[in-house]
This record gives C-alpha cells, structure tokens and sequence, in this order.
C-alpha cells in the first residue's frame, strides 16, 4: 500500500544487529515455525521459543520437531537452543539424536549430536562412538574421540595416538585436551612435532598446551630436555605471538620448580630444583636482553610472564 514500508529481509543469515521484542503468544510462534517460508522466520520463532521452553511441554515438542528440519543451520540452531537438562527433553530426542550423529549431512549437526550424548557418559555408547571415529570430518572425529575419553579414557589414549600424526582442526584439539589431561610425559613429542606444522596463533596455542602437559608432570629430567625447544621458539619464531608463548612457557616452567623447592624439606632436593629455577631465569633473560624493543616491562606484565 502507498506509504507502507515493503517488508524487505536485509540480513539473510538473520544475525540480528539489535532487540527485537514482540507479544506474541508461544501458540502464535508454535505456528510461524510451522508456516514459516523462510530461514528468517524460523529463526524467529524458534528462538522466541528456546527462551520459554520450560514452561510447556507443547513447546519443547516443537524445538525437538525442528531436529529434523530440512536446514542444516536449523538443526544446528535448535541442537544448541534445547535445554539438554530437562530429562524428559533428552529421554525423547535420543533416538533423534543417534540418527543426527551418524547420517546427518552436515559435519557440524552430526559433531554437535555427538557432544549432546557423550555428555551422558554412557558406557553401552561405547562401541557407537568408536565407528564414528572413522568419520570423514575432523570435527565430528574430535567429539567422537572426547565422548570416548568421557566414558573410558584408556581407550582414548591408543585411538587418539592412531590418528593423531594426521589431526588436523577440532580433532587435533581434542587429542591436545586428552593428552594434557593425562600428564603424561611420553605424550610430549605429539606438540613438538606438531609446532612446525601448524602457523601463528595455532602454534602459540601449540605451545600453551604443551606448557600445560609439562607444568602436570612431576619435575624430573623431562623438563630440562625439553627447555631448548622454548628457548629456540622464544629466540628465532618469526611469529611474536609464539615467541611470546614459549617465553611465558619458561616462566611457567620456571615457577613451577621454584614451587617445588619451597615445598621439598629434602635439602639435596631442595637445591636441585632452585638451581634449576634460576638456569631458567638466565634463560629469560638471555632471551629478553636479546630482544629488549620488543620485550618491554609492559609487554612483559601482559603476557603475565613470569620473570623474577
């Protein structure tokens, strides 16, 4: 009509830049979901209803019949907006959800299914878990592998090893949880052999989480043969995020002896691991000395690197 504004979608993916607010009944958006002709409107009207799916059991029957929608992202949206503690939700979705974390076609659906039942940590999803190990996506690997670690993690460990030389994304992140998780030394060469095949900020990451692992495992000498691997990265990475990483790692390093002596009433012991705290801090400051336009007081207090 003349002076009406056209009813125009200008944000197709409906990532909404601001409140909307409405009066609806939840009725009235049980009914927009089931007429809906667009992505939008689903959207919509299935959001409006993950906020008050506790007051209807007509609601949450409408979220779990969006499982199957024919949109990949619905799906995706309507498995994250379901309130999974509400038992009566989960106990009539499992079979649902089963079907979703083997056929689905879209990777993340299927990932996001799988993390929903390896929460429950249920041993009889021992075996289904194992098959979806062998998934083509990396993403749906890694939650396969994590819902196993959940239930059994000494089963965990060979898979994680079998795949870890090719891991790549959240499948290579998983086997990094598991294995800090372990604090388990012979796990270390997984993140020095990793660094070089990742760039950047996945390499910093790759440092962290071997700081991790190593600041878990009781001091020995694991420690000292590993101490070159931060200094190179500390000294000659390219990349600052990564010489700052494997910085901080020696301060973690580093405070994790001094600790350790403090509490040693062995005085022979005791010396061993101070000596050894202030190898690394000559280290560091070899390393800062080096580099003293780039390792700042500021930049130094940032990073909460641990120096003196």
């Amino acid at each position: 009509e003349k002076g009406e504004l056209p009813l125009v979608f200008v944000d197709p993916d409906c990532t909404f830049i601001g409140e909307i607010r409405d009066n609806k009944s939840f009725f009235s958006h049980i009914q927009t979901y089931g007429f809906a002709t667009s992505y939008a409107e689903k959207v919509r009207s299935l959001d409006a209803l993950s906020s008050i799916q506790n007051q209807a059991d007509t609601i949450r029957y409408t979220l779990l019949r969006a499982l199957n929608d024919a949109e990949d992202d619905i799906r995706l949206k309507t498995l994250n907006w379901i309130d999974w503690k509400i038992e009566n939700s989960y106990q009539r979705a499992e079979v649902d959800l089963i079907k979703l974390s083997q056929n689905d076609p879209s990777p993340a659906v299927r990932a996001k299914a799988i993390e929903i039942l390896g929460s429950r940590k249920r041993p009889e999803w021992l075996n289904h878990f194992k098959q979806l190990c062998k998934d083509s996506s990396y993403q749906v690997n890694g939650e396969a592998l994590w819902a196993i670690y959940q239930i059994a993690p000494a089963e965990a460990y060979p898979l994680a090893t079998s795949q870890a030389p090719e891991a790549k994304g959240h499948l290579s992140r998983k086997i990094s949880e598991i294995y800090i998780a372990s604090a388990n030394p012979e796990y270390i060469p997984f993140f020095i052999q990793k660094s070089p095949r990742v760039f950047g900020r996945q390499r910093a990451e790759c440092i962290h989480d071997l700081t991790k692992l190593l600041v878990k495992i009781n001091l020995d000498s694991n420690y000292q043969q590993n101490l070159d691997f931060y200094r190179d990265k500390a000294n000659n990475d390219h990349y600052p995020e990564v010489r700052k990483a494997a910085l901080k790692g020696l301060g973690m390093i580093r405070k994790q002896y001094q600790t350790a002596a403090e509490q040693s009433k062995n005085s022979d012991i005791k010396k061993m691991l101070t000596d050894n705290a202030n190898i690394i801090r000559e280290y560091m400051g070899f390393i800062i000395s080096a580099r003293p336009d780039e390792w700042t007081t500021d930049v130094l207090e940032s990073a909460e690197i641990n120096y003196l």
